[in-house]
């Protein structure tokens, strides 16, 4: 019987930064603030209250610039990184003063076409930002610009219109063939595992100079300091340091100090294990970070458990 292959895919996860982002922006018939426009509830349900897209994928990264705090509207929309304008009302007729007032950007509710998607989108956008759209070739280019202004004006609800575009099977298929356009591999990743990459003898040999070299710039700091010490060091020194270990120029004896053998030397094994993550999960947190071994974890517990017993014979005696 074959070996159950190892599995990387992470389970389902139920909350992220990304949910928790736009978990105050649950959508209702009645929103919490009056927007410019006017939608009706036939326009709301075609697309910002579909359960297509009001479920929000708890993988997709959260949106760098976060919400809009100052002017909300712009969450659910395409609003190009506009806000509200204030000002005043000048009047020179017979009442003259200043009257304070605000402008609303020009938003229109356009119904848009995905290619990605399949589907017509119906959301407020800007006037400025549908000329944009109609510039570029359509609202997938638009969603899919990679010039930092573009992400900035994007809001919370074109970050998520990004997401669903990138991760549609259109888009999934286009960039397939434009990796193998590029001579990339089919299962490319911008995260490279570790396990994948020290099987590679070049990048493994380059991972090592990398810490031999590092090792190196530690070791000089090292004897730059002894040196320093040894010239500045005195006799009288050590009444000060009662609660530290004295100064010896002996390394042997000092409680840390730098390896003298150099990473390169050390024995390291060609492949590393690839442990399933559905076993790896069920490890406890000091297993995985390397703090503890299972059998020290259970030694240790063991002995607490008959420190306890003692304690509790020693109580009743």
């Amino acid at each position: 019987m074959a070996a159950a292959q190892p599995a990387f895919r992470l389970p389902a996860v139920q909350t992220s930064p990304t949910t928790a982002q736009y978990a105050k922006h649950a959508l209702r018939h009645k929103p919490y603030y009056t927007p410019a426009f006017s939608m009706t509830k036939e326009q709301w349900q075609k697309t910002l209250l579909a359960p297509w897209f009001r479920k929000t994928d708890p993988l997709m990264p959260a949106y760098p610039y976060g919400k809009n705090v100052h002017f909300p509207e712009a969450n659910y929309g395409l609003y190009g990184g506009a806000t509200l304008g204030s000002g005043h009302r000048i009047s020179r007729g017979r009442n003259k003063g200043k009257t304070l007032r605000k402008w609303f950007p020009n938003i229109r509710v356009e119904t848009v076409r995905s290619k990605a998607l399949g589907r017509d989108l119906t959301i407020p956008i800007r006037a400025r930002v549908m000329r944009t759209i109609r510039k570029v070739g359509g609202l997938d280019q638009y969603v899919l610009g990679s010039r930092p202004a573009r992400v900035k004006e994007l809001g919370l609800l074109g970050w998520k219109l990004r997401w669903l575009v990138m991760t549609s099977p259109t888009m999934k298929k286009a960039f397939a063939a434009e990796r193998k356009k590029l001579g990339l591999p089919d299962n490319y990743s911008a995260i490279e595992r570790f396990e994948d990459a020290w099987k590679d003898p070049v990048r493994r040999q380059q991972m090592i100079d990398e810490q031999d070299e590092a090792w190196a710039q530690l070791k000089a700091k090292l004897e730059r300091y002894d040196a320093h010490v040894e010239a500045q060091w005195t006799t009288s020194d050590s009444k000060y340091l009662a609660l530290e270990e004295a100064y010896t120029s002996d390394k042997a004896k000092r409680v840390f100090s730098l390896l003298e053998t150099k990473p390169s030397n050390f024995s390291f094994p060609d492949t590393v294990e690839e442990i399933p993550y559905e076993k790896f999960a069920k490890l406890p947190q000091m297993v995985r970070e390397g703090e503890a071994t299972l059998e020290s974890l259970a030694a240790e517990q063991r002995a607490q458990q008959a420190e306890e017993d003692k304690q509790i014979v020693k109580q009743w005696a």
